[in-house]
C-alpha cells in the first residue's frame, strides 16, 4: 500500500509539473510517411526497443535497479541494498544505426553495442511493422585474483544480440517481441549469471508500452529465459513520463539485470525467486550534430 502511494504521489507531481512549464518535443529528421513514437524512449524498462535516434542525436541515460521490496521497511523495501546502476552514451550517425557505450556496476561490465533499423512502420500500413537489431560485446572489468584460477582477458568477455519486432496498433498501444541470446566466455559462482555452469543463455522478451495521458504510458515486460536443462521467467511492470526533454521510467521488476546479456543470462531474475525490485530509469536525447 505504501508502494502504491509512493508512485501516484510521484505521478500526480510529474504531472503537476509538466502543467507549470512549457514542454519541449523531440523532432524526428525523417517524418514523411513514418509511424513515429512507438515507445517513448529507446529503452523500456530493461530492454531496447524499436525507437530510433535521428541523426546527429545523442541518447544518455542513467538506469537503476535496488534490492528486493519483500526486505521490508527496515531496508526502505530494498532501497537501502546497494543499487545496480547503468550509465550509457547511445549516439547516432545516421537515422538507422546507432551505437552505445556503457558501464554497469553489476560485475562492473563496459561494453559496447550498436542498433541497426532494419525497416519501419509506415502511417498506410504498407510496412506494418518496424524491425531492429541489436547486439554488442561486454567485458567484466571486477578483481577475480582471489581465485585459484584467476580470470584471464578472453574469459572476462560476453556477447549478447536481439532481434525487435515491434508494431504501433493505436496511438495508445505498442507491443515489441524481442528474441535473442547471450553468450559468457566463463561463468562461475562469482559472476551474477542465472547458473554458474552455463554459459549459452536464450530467450525472448514480450514488452508493450499503454498510453493513458499525452506524455504518460503504461509499460510491461516478460522474458522467458532458457538456459541448459532450466528456464525462468523475469516480469516487469511500470511506467514512462515524459517532461522537459526528458524521459522518466519508473518500474517494479523481478530481475536487477540493466547490461543486456545479464537481462537473458542474469541471476536474480525468475518469478520462480519470488523478488520484485524497484527501479527508474533517467533518458536525455541531445541533439548535437545539425
Amino acid at each position: 500500500l505504501i508502494l502504491v502511494h509512493f508512485f501516484l504521489l510521484l505521478m500526480m507531481s510529474t504531472l503537476t509539473f509538466n502543467f507549470a512549464w512549457a514542454q519541449l518535443d523531440r523532432k524526428r529528421a525523417v517524418t514523411s510517411g513514418l509511424e513515429e513514437l512507438t515507445f517513448m524512449a529507446p529503452r523500456s524498462i530493461n530492454i531496447y526497443t524499436v525507437e530510433p535516434l535521428s541523426a546527429g542525436e545523442l541518447h544518455y541515460s542513467i538506469m537503476h535497479t535496488f534490492g528486493e521490496v519483500e526486505s521490508g521497511l527496515q531496508n526502505l523495501w530494498g532501497i537501502d541494498y546497494g543499487a545496480n546502476v547503468r550509465l550509457s552514451f547511445e549516439y547516432a550517425p545516421t537515422d538507422r544505426f546507432s551505437m552505445t557505450f556503457a558501464r554497469t556496476s553489476e560485475d562492473k561490465v563496459v561494453d559496447l553495442s550498436g542498433r541497426l533499423h532494419l525497416i519501419q512502420q509506415q502511417r498506410d500500413d504498407s510496412v506494418p511493422v518496424s524491425i531492429t537489431l541489436s547486439g554488442g560485446l561486454g567485458l567484466t572489468t571486477g578483481d577475480y585474483s582471489y581465485l585459484q584460477n584467476n580470470y584471464s582477458l578472453s574469459d572476462r568477455f560476453q556477447s549478447h544480440a536481439m532481434i525487435h519486432i515491434a508494431r504501433k496498433f493505436s496511438q495508445e498501444l505498442s507491443l515489441q517481441v524481442s528474441p535473442g541470446f547471450a553468450y559468457f566466455s566463463r561463468v562461475g559462482t562469482e559472476l551474477s549469471v542465472a547458473n554458474p555452469v552455463e554459459n549459452l543463455y536464450t530467450g525472448m522478451a514480450f514488452s508493450g508500452r499503454y498510453r493513458v495521458a499525452s506524455r504518460m504510458a503504461l509499460t510491461f515486460q516478460v522474458v522467458p529465459r532458457f538456459y541448459g536443462d532450466e528456464s525462468d521467467v523475469v516480469l516487469g511492470a511500470g511506467f514512462d513520463i515524459e517532461t522537459g526533454g526528458h524521459v522518466f521510467q519508473l518500474y517494479m521488476v523481478t530481475s536487477n539485470a540493466l547490461q543486456d546479456a545479464y537481462i537473458l543470462g542474469g541471476k536474480n531474475g525468475g518469478i520462480k525467486d519470488g523478488a520484485f525490485r524497484l527501479g527508474f530509469n533517467v533518458n536525455r536525447v541531445f541533439s548535437v550534430k545539425r
